[in-house]
């Protein structure tokens, strides 16, 4: 059974900071990264993922990267957002919140170790077939992808934004992650990603 969601909008969507942000992007010719095939499935967005676009205003990234798609969250993750961020206390007007599950779902073998937010992520992401799960830890990444659902991390979802002109650019945003705490990709990784950066002109 699908999970119940209900599509939450704000009353003032003009004075969030979500959608102030989306305006900028719009002269920087975004091009859609999903096509046709997989327009018309959902995106998954973790808490984590959540808080760290937040915590660098590009949460509007989503909606952009994903014109037409909804975009669910399992209400305790986003309820968990709500708790430590003050300057929202409501869902974006792109965001579906979708009923936590009554009770623990099974998930596969390599998956139940997963807790928390993290766990009602997967939940929802393996109920609903999306063409894009946000969700952080190289690790966790690797193992939603062996059931076959497409995993990213905000640090490659700014990437495919930079490379879609959606946004100007990466290296600046992965700095104040890392100042903020955030957990990035293991250090090997985070070399060849600068390197590669570099490369795409991200000076």
């Amino acid at each position: 059974m699908l999970p119940k969601c209900r599509h939450f909008r704000h009353e003032d969507a003009a004075d969030s900071v979500s959608n102030r942000s989306m305006t900028r992007a719009e002269p920087y010719g975004h091009t859609a990264m999903n096509d046709d095939t997989h327009k018309s499935a959902p995106v998954v967005l973790s808490e984590q993922s959540m808080r760290a676009l937040r915590a660098i205003r590009h949460d509007w990234v989503v909606p952009e990267m994903y014109p037409g798609s909804r975009v669910l969250m399992a209400r305790s993750a986003l309820d968990a957002v709500f708790a430590t961020d003050n300057q929202i206390d409501t869902a974006p007007n792109w965001i579906e919140v979708c009923q936590d599950p009554d009770q623990p779902g099974s998930l596969p073998d390599r998956l139940r170790a997963v807790d928390g937010s993290d766990r009602l992520t997967v939940q929802l992401a393996l109920s609903v077939h999306p063409q894009a799960v946000l969700i952080e830890g190289k690790q966790l990444i690797e193992k939603v992808k062996l059931s076959f659902i497409p995993a990213l991390s905000v640090v490659s979802l700014l990437i495919q934004a930079f490379r879609t002109d959606c946004i100007r650019a990466v290296r600046p945003l992965i700095r104040s992650l890392e100042k903020k705490g955030f957990e990035l990709p293991p250090p090997d990784q985070m070399q060849a990603i600068h390197q590669a950066l570099e490369h795409l002109g991200d000076g």
